[in-house]
């Protein structure tokens, strides 16, 4: 063969493996997505003819298995929920199959249907589950968030407090990403302890030498711990307000101590699973602790012989800061970590004067700057800090912070304790008030123009102390060029809205509390919003 026609051969030859690699490539791209053993629409009306449908008194145990992993579900409602990406059209890779001696059996073409309308109109994909005595009919629900599983066992933790199995499930590429520990569930709040929907507290355990020690994960992206809290966030009616502020103060406050902690915290949106049943929407977070300030346990602190011991107080309950709150007799003497609205904080609680030495000194210098007295007050706390806590609850109008829900924290900066002051607890914010009713809470226009009480940066405000009025201007112009313009802020709305839209999460969570309050309809909060930003703008203007 001359030249020529070697070249010819060549490019032939080239062409047919480009051809080949084309229709491997094709081939293999028909296999990716979800597979699960199918049947046509006729054989499967013709097995349901033919086999008894097995009613829920004889349930069926089994488990659907996306590869290796066996997915959540509500078995007295048949429904299996594989979490997927909602911003991806693409079907997650892996094959579905049936345990415990049962085929699960799904229409051919199912893995065709349309990934993303599926989520978003919380429709499921049906499937049969057939043993030898007959079948069941059961639903593959994709959902757009991750689930978390939590099933009781025989197992006990320290107080004889049952154990449960934790699975969280992610969406991954590749099937779903599944992390397991044990965990405690203890009910949490206050008022919201009266919800049908409740709150959970977490605390991660496993068993290692025969024994129950901890189980520290990194859940969702967020910090490696042990301690966990899952918000049931029932009495907002949007499901956002909570999440929405703990991002707004992230980017504002949060990143401000001089010791290099994290003043705030952050929290992610699950679903959640309790035995086998579908309990709602919640946001998985952590607590405001020690861990989160990088600070010392208070007994190493003791043993050690700290003259100045930094410590941790929780203000729980609206009262007046005053300095006899602090002294004296303890007010209840069952509760021997409470005075004056707060709970101290910490592994050690002493019953002693000192231990609440530094909440006396505020509330001294307080009254004192308020009567136009020369006083301390800057020194004893960080006035960006004060400043920053006043301001955000201005602008989110968080009614139900005014002298509750926030921490207060002590640090020994230059041979003293200096306090800082964390917001906790913001589902009450951007036009919803306390009000008595089933959810403690309603929407209301009628505060757009109050402030928000929180004596510390009041007192600040009103006697211009360091001169914080002119920081204050500083500060919020920073914020209304950043994540406070009023477009921004409703862009965030939207985009958390949108989330749990199309995820499918707001509709499950309707269903399964028909008697709560979960609306879509964010008007009042927008309209709130837009008029609270400008009243802020209006105080800041009068100080420029």
């Amino acid at each position: 063969m001359d030249k020529k026609g070697m070249q010819t051969l060549g490019l032939v030859l080239s062409a047919l493996c480009f051809v080949l690699a084309a229709w491997l490539f094709l081939a293999y791209g028909q296999e990716q997505g979800l597979s699960a053993q199918t049947a046509s629409e006729k054989k499967l009306k013709s097995m349901t003819e033919k086999m008894t449908e097995l009613s829920d008194e004889e349930p069926l145990s089994f488990s659907l298995c996306l590869g290796d992993t066996p997915l959540p579900c509500d078995r007295g409602k048949h429904i299996v929920y594989l979490p997927v990406s909602p911003d991806n059209e693409l079907w997650e890779n892996g094959r579905l199959e049936a345990t415990e001696g049962v085929k699960a059996i799904f229409e051919k073409g199912f893995g065709k249907a349309d990934k993303l309308s599926l989520v978003a109109n919380n429709e499921g994909i049906p499937f049969l589950a057939v043993t030898g005595q007959g079948y069941q009919r059961w639903t593959l629900l994709p959902v757009g968030l991750p689930i978390l599983d939590l099933g009781a066992t025989e197992g006990l933790m320290d107080g004889n407090k049952p154990l449960y199995s934790l699975r969280l499930y992610e969406p991954a590429a590749e099937g779903v990403k599944l992390t397991e520990s044990l965990t405690s569930a203890d009910l949490r709040g206050n008022t919201s302890l009266t919800y049908e929907k409740k709150s959970l507290r977490l605390r991660l355990r496993k068993e290692k030498d025969g024994s129950i020690k901890k189980d520290k994960k990194k859940l969702l992206g967020m910090r490696k711990d042990d301690d966990w809290i899952l918000n049931s966030l029932y009495a907002d009616p949007s499901r956002l307000r909570d999440k929405l502020c703990m991002e707004l103060w992230q980017e504002t406050g949060a990143k401000k101590s001089s010791f290099g902690a994290d003043l705030g915290v952050s929290g992610e949106y699950v679903e959640v699973i309790i035995n086998e049943g579908y309990t709602g929407l919640y946001l998985l977070s952590y607590p405001i602790d020690r861990k989160l300030l990088n600070m010392e346990k208070v007994s190493a602190q003791l043993s050690r012989g700290e003259d100045l011991v930094e410590r941790i107080y929780k203000k729980k309950y609206t009262a007046p800061l005053t300095a006899e709150s602090f002294t004296g007799d303890l007010p209840d003497p069952g509760m021997p970590d409470y005075r004056g609205g707060y709970y101290l904080k910490g592994d050690t609680v002493l019953q002693n004067e000192e231990e609440w030495e530094s909440l006396r000194c505020l509330a001294q210098e307080l009254q004192k700057a308020s009567e136009g007295q020369e006083n301390d007050l800057l020194s004893l706390c960080d006035q960006e800090n004060v400043l920053e806590n006043w301001l955000f609850y201005q602008a989110i109008g968080g009614f139900d912070n005014e002298n509750k829900n926030h921490y207060f924290v002590t640090r020994r900066q230059n041979g003293m304790l200096k306090g800082y002051f964390i917001p906790w607890d913001m589902n009450i914010s951007f036009g919803c008030v306390y009000e008595e009713n089933p959810f403690y809470c309603a929407e209301s226009m009628e505060p757009v123009e109050q402030l928000v009480a929180f004596e510390p940066g009041q007192t600040l405000y009103d006697k211009d102390l360091g001169k914080s009025r002119q920081e204050l201007a500083s500060i919020w112009g920073k914020w209304r060029a950043g994540c406070f313009a009023t477009d921004r802020v409703m862009e965030r709305i939207d985009g958390l809205e949108e989330l749990l839209q199309k995820s499918g999460a707001l509709a499950r969570e309707k269903e399964r509390w028909p008697s709560g309050n979960s609306s879509s309809n964010l008007s009042h909060m927008k309209q709130f919003t837009e008029k609270r930003l400008a009243f802020v703008d209006g105080l800041m203007a009068e100080d420029e």
